[in-house]
């Protein structure tokens, strides 16, 4: 059972290419967007973007990280902060050395591993005026104080604990998605995250998204799945945040 839910990544990813990629993307992209503005609340200005053309950018530029074909789940980290675009003129020109190290990090062991920029803001040491330049190239206006402060975080920790995305959990230094979980069923690890109350609203997030999801797009994500989530979510009592 477990193996079949491991290929469900691969096959969704096919799914996505084959039916509705830009659809995903895009609506990821509005969630983002929303999700960030909640956070900063700091009144130093709307945080404004042109999604599409964010989409677009990353559709057509070289790009490292980020989610799996617009699998929200599939990645702990979103596309401000899991991704990069090639922008001239800023410091992207000179990141492919510090990208494919982080690959390889990225590779060795995910769950570990902190965003991609805020490896690139360490190895390269970028500074806010370096990253606002380059969320500015890419069409990003009035970026959150927020965001700069995880990607500038004193540690790996602090910064995984703030640019996490909705969808996953942080456990003793290591973020997992859905998927990790599902694959670590019956371990400790398992079993302290999804006994923690504190990840009541992860699972609501999880589920309202994939429930989302089917709804649009044909049952995207399998019964399997469903079950899994609506089973952990039923943990919490009612499920209601």
């Amino acid at each position: 059972m477990k193996s079949s839910l491991k290929s469900e990544r691969a096959i969704n990813c096919l799914r996505m290419v084959l039916s509705a990629i830009l659809i995903l993307c895009l609506l990821g992209c509005e969630r983002r967007m929303d999700l960030l503005s909640e956070r900063e609340n700091d009144g130093n200005g709307e945080f404004t973007q042109d999604s599409q053309g964010m989409v677009e950018e990353q559709q057509d530029n070289d790009s490292v990280g980020g989610s799996f074909m617009g699998d929200e789940l599939y990645s702990p980290y979103d596309f401000l902060t899991g991704s990069l675009v090639y922008q001239v003129g800023t410091f992207t020109e000179q990141s492919d050395p510090y990208c494919r190290e982080y690959e390889v990090l990225w590779n060795n062991d995910r769950n570990a591993t902190p965003c991609l920029m805020f490896y690139l803001a360490n190895e390269m040491e970028l500074t806010s005026e370096d990253l606002i330049e380059y969320y500015s190239a890419c069409g990003i206006k009035n970026v959150p104080d927020s965001l700069l402060s995880g990607i500038l975080a004193d540690s790996p920790t602090e910064s995984m604990k703030m640019l996490k995305d909705p969808y996953s959990f942080y456990h003793e230094g290591k973020i997992y998605t859905v998927y990790d979980l599902y694959d670590l069923q019956d371990t400790a690890i398992y079993n302290d995250i999804v006994n923690d109350p504190e990840n009541k609203d992860i699972w609501n997030n999880v589920r309202d998204y994939v429930l989302e999801i089917n709804m649009k797009n044909d049952n995207y994500y399998s019964k399997e799945l469903v079950s899994f989530i609506e089973m952990n979510v039923g943990k919490f009592g009612d499920g209601n945040g």
